[in-house]
């Protein structure tokens, strides 16, 4: 992308000296080069690569996955931005799949989200891991929102919504946890295509704070004909969550196979604003208990 902005639009420029200029936001940013000369545009996507931290590297490496430095990351903000307002962000997951990854994934989902006034983010690293390890998705998704905050300092008190679609969506609630387990508050989940439960195992493996985990709203999404996540299936994912103790649960059906339905996406963000007792959007971050490990 062009570090000019395009003739109508204004953008938050990122130069060669490392500042952010525009008149969204006027901040000095010395240390990360690695956005040397891109814009981030109101109403479009930017991906960059930035270096992952130490303890991003040692979260992959965990998992048996060596050789990953950099990070890319993909963010869209709404047409309207304005950096003194308060947004919620979506965190997007994909599917684990060799030929898959998140920031085209992304494109699924950030239109629409955009339009209902959210800023959308998501996380990936070359090459493309030959396992789909939680360690790895841990990493990336958190390098991701530290690279939000980089450009938009104030996000960092933003509350979060995941969403995913078939596998994506288990991935959602393992992503989830850990980033409350970060401190993060998340407002919601968006399962799209489900057929188990990993919301119940992530709080139980991963350990999240128990009480808060289970007041996320989760909105389900499947089609009627869909053969690979049933209607049935989605059904029995419900009462798992149920049983565990999860008590703000939607699910709609749409027409249709196994593929992520689009209009689905901001009827779900809409009802996290609104679920009564849920987390709140807009929100502060929970007190950080940023683990160490």
């Amino acid at each position: 992308m062009n570090s000019s902005c395009p003739s109508g639009k204004s953008g938050i420029w990122l130069n060669k000296l490392g500042a952010v200029s525009g008149i969204l936001v006027a901040l000095v940013w010395m240390s990360m080069p690695a956005f040397a000369d891109e814009t981030l545009l109101p109403g479009d996507k930017l991906v960059v690569e930035i270096p992952l931290d130490k303890r991003e590297i040692r979260w992959i490496k965990s998992s048996g996955l060596s050789g990953y430095k950099m990070a890319k990351i993909g963010i869209a903000v709404p047409e309207s931005f304005n950096p003194d307002t308060t947004y919620p962000i979506l965190v997007t997951c994909v599917t684990g799949d060799r030929y898959l990854n998140n920031i085209d994934e992304m494109d699924k989902y950030w239109p629409q989200s955009i339009s209902a006034g959210w800023v959308v983010v998501t996380g990936w690293a070359d090459p493309h891991p030959d396992r789909d390890t939680k360690a790895y998705r841990r990493a990336v998704t958190v390098a991701a929102l530290r690279g939000l905050k980089e450009i938009i300092p104030q996000s960092e008190n933003w509350a979060i919504a995941v969403a995913g679609f078939s596998g994506g969506s288990k991935n959602s609630a393992i992503t989830a946890a850990y980033l409350q387990k970060e401190g993060y508050r998340i407002t919601g989940l968006f399962m799209g295509g489900c057929n188990e439960d990993l919301a119940s195992y992530a709080m139980k493996k991963i350990s999240p704070d128990k009480k808060a985990f289970r007041a996320i709203p989760v909105f389900l999404s499947t089609g009627v004909s869909d053969a690979v996540s049933t209607v049935e299936d989605t059904k029995s994912v419900v009462n798992s969550l149920s049983k565990s103790g999860f008590t703000k649960i939607r699910m709609e059906t749409y027409p249709g196979r196994h593929s992520l339905n689009r209009n689905h996406i901001p009827i779900a963000l809409d009802w996290f604003k609104t679920v009564e007792g849920a987390t709140g959007i807009p929100a502060c971050r929970v007190e950080s208990r940023r683990s160490k490990d």
